[in-house]
């Protein structure tokens, strides 16, 4: 199974250009299927969390 779970993508029609650096508007929702291992300091969820965006970029889109 995959740390998360893509449930779509929502575009956001923004005027900025840029996010994080990147050229991008389209924004996912994810749900985590597993919880955040304890070691990791950038980052806190459990299983079943709604997350906007897509962190790492570990989950499946």
């Amino acid at each position: 199974m995959k740390q998360q779970q893509c449930l779509g993508v929502i575009h956001c029609p923004f005027g900025f250009e840029k996010v994080a650096g990147y050229m991008h508007r389209n924004i996912a929702i994810n749900k985590l299927n597993e919880d955040i291992a304890s070691y990791e300091s950038d980052f806190d969820g459990k299983s079943g969390d709604i997350l906007l965006g897509g962190g790492g970029g570990s989950g499946e889109t």
